[in-house]
């Protein structure tokens, strides 16, 4: 997103009567990132939640979204969740599908790529964020 900053700088020119020759104006300049350090979602990342059955699934959720890498890349696949969480081949699938039900992944064999409407990472800057729902709308 771009952010259009309007100020006001009065510059008189005088001829030479000593009278007013010309005076401007507003000038405008754009700040096109946003500030680093802020968390940014969008309220659609609550979904995610809504779906977990359980507090297990809860964390598994929040493992995804912590585990986001740059260019709202996901590079997890079940072995891993079954591993990290001590569960099930069938469960760690069934999470994996459950996110893809819903929208949040979409991709497959352990590559996956986050939907940026539901949330956006740490520090992630405008133009990224753009780039992202361009691919993700393809």
């Amino acid at each position: 997103m771009s952010l259009i900053i309007s100020n006001h700088k009065l510059n008189t020119t005088y001829d030479s009567t000593g009278s007013i020759a010309t005076q401007d104006k507003w000038t405008q300049s754009y700040q096109s990132e946003s500030k680093q350090g802020w968390r940014k979602y969008y309220m659609d990342a609550l979904n995610i939640y809504d779906v977990c059955n359980s507090n297990l699934e809860n964390r598994m959720a929040r493992h995804l979204i912590e585990s986001i890498k740059k260019g709202f890349v996901l590079e997890i696949d079940y072995k891993a969740l079954m591993k990290s969480f001590d569960i099930s081949d069938k469960k760690a699938k069934t999470f994996l599908k459950k996110m893809k039900d819903i929208g949040f992944i979409k991709g497959g064999r352990g590559l996956y790529l986050t939907n940026p409407f539901m949330y956006i990472p740490y520090q992630t800057n405008d133009k990224d964020v753009a780039e992202a729902q361009t691919r993700w709308n393809q």
